[in-house]
């Protein structure tokens, strides 16, 4: 057991939307079981949403702090490492100025992030005549097509926003590593993709049910929910988030994509095309969050062809259901002791608590 002096310290920055809040609550308590000390910064009221659940955490061993901050004030201070969020690029700085290591947490996996640099290094949307014109997105482990009403509209029509994105993307190559929101078994391919097209490493592993390597920059870890099944034996039609799909994939229910928003029509290739454990509803519009939708663009009937196929006694859906539960049972695996996710989160907290003790070495050396 480590002494408190040299107990590993980790600071958690999540961003304050609840898209990108609710997958990185439960990181912490990953890292706690291995007694890291771990604080998670963040606003009085989204400190409100999650206190429960961190309670219930402490209830069974695993002490974490939560230091609440008035918005938009942030002070980061000096620790082992910081984990924040992707839409945080400043932290990148702020851990460099402290001399510690800084992951950054990405909420969507790593079939939407290579799918989005596929785009915008190619940008093969450009090639086509409408927006309802499919284009193939070139480079990638599997054949696939998308339409240019799927793309969101940093991509689409770029504004200060795809800035902002493009100095996220920036800072993330200058951080240690990344935390994705998935697990090694559920997008090996795409994992291994990223690794050869990026500058860092990679280190799948999930969260409470888990999963791993980038070229030059550090380690990035693939994490993942728990799963609330539902009574039908398949997962409703959530928008398609990251989190909404790893619950499904979790409980080993095959999913209905419904895409609206954000990386979502690129999750929802993930499910029908890669996995094909999805049905969707027949969503081909990319939508901004709070956008007029002059149009309904998915109907009640297209809703209930989707629900009769994943409900269905046919072969294909029979298939599905089978894919879903293997995958399920992966998920399960992924997490456990020994397993791809859990054997990950060791080796970098193992990796995080030695570049702690030469940094104290270091500094004992020059005193």
């Amino acid at each position: 057991m480590l002494t408190e002096n040299h107990q590993l310290n980790v600071i958690f920055l999540p961003f304050v939307s609840h898209g990108h809040l609710i997958p990185m609550v439960d990181v912490p308590h990953l890292f706690a079981k291995l007694s890291v000390a771990v604080t998670i910064i963040t606003t009085v009221a989204n400190a409100a949403l999650f206190h429960s659940k961190i309670h219930r955490h402490s209830m069974s061993g695993c002490h974490i702090r939560i230091h609440t901050i008035p918005w938009p004030a942030l002070e980061t201070r000096g620790g082992g490492c910081i984990i924040a969020d992707t839409f945080y690029p400043r932290t990148t700085e702020v851990a460099a100025e402290l001399g510690i290591p800084r992951l950054a947490f990405n909420g969507s996996g790593f079939f939407a992030y290579c799918g989005e640099q596929c785009v915008k290094e190619h940008k093969p949307h450009l090639e086509v005549q409408s927006d309802d014109d499919k284009f193939q997105l070139p480079g990638l482990p599997d054949s696939l097509e998308m339409r240019r009403s799927e793309l969101p509209s940093w991509i689409t029509n770029p504004d200060e926003f795809s800035q902002f994105l493009g100095g996220c993307k920036e800072s993330e190559k200058r951080c240690y590593g990344m935390l994705m929101n998935s697990f090694y078994e559920l997008e090996n391919p795409y994992e291994q993709h990223f690794n050869k097209c990026s500058r860092w490493n990679s280190f799948p592993s999930t969260i409470d049910m888990r999963p791993r390597n980038l070229p030059s920059l550090g380690p990035s870890i693939l994490l993942g929910h728990r799963l609330l099944s539902t009574p039908f034996g398949a997962k409703p039609p959530w928008h398609s988030f990251p989190s909404s799909i790893l619950e499904g994939v979790s409980s080993g229910l095959p999913m209905i994509t419904w895409p609206m928003s954000a990386e979502q029509f690129y999750n929802e290739k993930l499910l029908i095309d890669v996995l094909k454990i999805g049905v969707g509803v027949g969503s081909r519009k990319w939508w901004n969050l709070g956008e007029h939708r002059s149009q309904e663009m998915v109907t009640r009937e297209d809703i209930g062809k989707a629900v009769a196929l994943l409900m269905g006694t046919s072969g294909e859906a029979e298939e599905m259901r089978k894919r879903a539960r293997n995958m399920g049972e992966a998920a399960k695996r992924a997490v456990s002791c020994g397993g791809s996710s859990h054997m990950n989160l060791v080796s970098l907290v193992n990796d995080l608590q030695t570049m702690k003790l030469s940094r104290e070495s270091n500094s004992h050396m020059v005193l």
